[in-house]
């Protein structure tokens, strides 16, 4: 279980830079909208497994620290 919680950790962030990339790249219009739009569903989906995995609270908290994880984005570019 450990190692699939590691998996979809990794996942998750993955798609947060993704979209944190989309947000702050040079695209524009309805192509980034879709591309961000897929990129947060794709975090629903592993969301939830991670709410098989360890609960919904648990869930909630490790998909919080992920995106705190990336607060610091914008100063790496």
């Amino acid at each position: 279980m450990e190692s699939e919680l590691r998996s979809l950790l990794k996942q998750i962030e993955a798609e947060y830079n993704a979209t944190y990339n989309a947000l702050h790249g040079l695209s524009s219009g309805t192509s980034r909208h879709d591309f961000i739009n897929a990129r947060m569903q794709n975090i629903d989906g592993y969301r939830k497994e991670l709410v098989k995995l360890v609960g919904e609270a648990e869930a909630f908290r490790l998909l919080l620290q992920a995106n705190d994880k990336g607060e610091g984005r914008e100063n790496k570019g």
